[in-house]
C-alpha cells in the first residue's frame, strides 16, 4: 500500500474541501456548532436511516425533546411513535431510555 506524501494529502484535502463547498447538502444538524445535544440527536436519527428522512424528522424531534433531560422524561411508547416514521424499531426507543444511543444493533 502506497502511503501518500504530505504534499499529496494536502492537495487531496483541498480538493475535497473545494468539492464539499460546492456540493454539500444542507441539514439542520450541520448548522449546529455549539449544541452537542442536537448533534447527538442527529446521530441518533441518522442511525439506519437516510439523511433526507432524518432531516424531515429532526426539527420536530428537537422541538419535542429540546434537551437530554426532556428526552429522558419521554415514555418508550412516545419515543416509538416519534421514531416510527424513520423506520426505527422499538428497540431503538428502549436504547434511548437506557442511554445506550450508539450501541451497534446489527
Amino acid at each position: 500500500m502506497k502511503v501518500p506524501k504530505i504534499k499529496e494529502t494536502s492537495k487531496f484535502q483541498q480538493a475535497l474541501l473545494s468539492w464539499g463547498a460546492e456540493n454539500v447538502r444542507s441539514f439542520p444538524w450541520r448548522e449546529v456548532s455549539e449544541d452537542s445535544y442536537k448533534v447527538v440527536s442527529a446521530e441518533l436519527l441518522l442511525k439506519r436511516t437516510t439523511a433526507s428522512a432524518a432531516a424531515r424528522i429532526s426539527p420536530k424531534f428537537i422541538d419535542e425533546y429540546p434537551s437530554l433531560e426532556k428526552l429522558s422524561y419521554a415514555s418508550v411508547e412516545e419515543l416509538i411513535k416519534n421514531l416510527r416514521p424513520l423506520g426505527l424499531s422499538s428497540q431503538r426507543a428502549h436504547l434511548i431510555k437506557k442511554g445506550n444511543f450508539f450501541r451497534h444493533d446489527g
